[in-house]
């Protein structure tokens, strides 16, 4: 076994940028995942950065479409289809959320550097 093997590749610890709870999005420059534990500011978090994840998307008046490119909205815990304001691309939908529905979005996590 190589002796500087980290990580199996799933999960990956970080100090959090900022304080999270268990199943927000966490976002450290161009990388995303979603945090498995809670952690306060600096602390090691352990982020899944594969997988699907159950999120709401920022507003009811916004369709997702099945397959829409989704990003970390600004505000915790949400996806978003609208691209600028510096938000990351985390994954894709895999379902479709339409238009005045508050049914989450299931979202595949895009891999790391994608």
């Amino acid at each position: 076994m190589a002796k500087n093997k980290g990580s199996g590749g799933g999960t990956v610890t970080i100090a959090a940028p900022a304080a999270v709870s268990s199943g927000e999005f966490v976002v450290a420059g161009s990388l995303t995942g979603v945090a498995l534990d809670d952690a306060g500011s600096s602390q090691d978090v352990v982020l899944q950065t594969q997988g699907v994840f159950e999120m709401r998307k920022t507003a009811n008046n916004v369709a997702v479409g099945l397959g829409a490119k989704l990003y970390a909205a600004n505000s915790a815990n949400q996806v978003t289809t609208a691209t600028g304001g510096g938000r990351a691309f985390v994954g894709y939908a895999l379902n479709a959320s339409p238009t005045n529905s508050s049914a989450p979005v299931s979202v595949l996590l895009a891999p790391i550097g994608a």
